[in-house]
């Protein structure tokens, strides 16, 4: 096989899992995502960013409880 017909599969493929999903297979938001959404939309609100210590501790802590 050569290069070019890799390429060309590849392409296919990366187009086959990057499609739309219908609707119908959508996932809702879990109650869990959504407290975590909510606290940090409060503390951006409060001036802090993405690379804060208190954002990177609560999102730290979601992993370590989503990991259990």
């Amino acid at each position: 096989m050569n290069a070019q017909c890799f390429n060309v599969r590849a392409r296919e493929d990366l187009q086959t899992w990057s499609a739309v999903l219908p609707e119908t297979q959508w996932k809702t938001t879990s109650a869990a995502l959504k407290t975590l959404n909510q606290t940090l939309e409060a503390l951006y609100q409060q001036g802090l960013q993405w690379e804060s210590e208190p954002v990177q501790a609560i999102l730290a802590q979601n992993i370590k409880e989503q990991m259990k």
